[in-house]
C-alpha cells in the first residue's frame, strides 16, 4: 500500500517497530522495552508474564521474557487488538479511495488515528 515501501529497507523496519510501540504506548502508557522492563519480575510466577507460547502449563523460555504483550493483562491485549483491528480497517478504506500513500505519510496516519481516538501519542 506504500509507494516506497521495501521489505528489507531500515526504514520500513523502523516503521513496523514505531507503530508497534505507538499502539503499546496509546493502551498502557509504555513502549514495549517499558513493559518488559517494569513488568518482568523473577519473584513472581512465570516471571510475571501472563501468557507466553507453551502457557498455561509449559515452561517459560527466554524468548517469551523478550516480548511485551505478554505482559499486558486481558483487558490491554483485547484493547490492543481492538485498535490496531480498527486501525487496518481505517487503512483499507483508504487504500480503496485510491490514495498513494509513503511510508511517511502511514506513519503519519498511525498519530492521526490514535489522535482521533483519544489515545495517548508516543513522539
Amino acid at each position: 500500500c506504500s509507494i516506497d515501501y521495501d521489505k528489507n529497507s531500515n526504514t520500513t523496519k523502523n516503521f513496523f517497530a514505531s507503530v508497534q510501540n505507538k499502539f503499546h504506548y496509546a493502551i498502557t502508557g509504555q513502549t514495549a522495552a517499558e513493559i518488559i522492563y517494569t513488568h518482568a519480575d523473577k519473584s513472581l510466577p512465570h516471571m510475571g508474564l501472563k501468557t507466553w507460547k507453551n502457557a498455561p502449563n509449559g515452561r517459560v523460555l527466554k524468548s517469551d521474557t523478550k516480548i511485551a504483550k505478554n505482559y499486558l493483562t486481558e483487558n490491554e491485549i483485547k484493547n490492543l487488538e481492538q485498535s490496531i483491528s480498527s486501525y487496518f480497517d481505517h487503512i483499507e478504506i483508504v487504500i480503496g479511495n485510491c490514495t498513494t500513500m509513503t511510508m511517511q505519510d502511514l506513519a503519519d496516519s498511525v498519530n492521526k488515528f490514535l489522535a482521533f481516538n483519544a489515545y495517548k501519542i508516543l513522539e
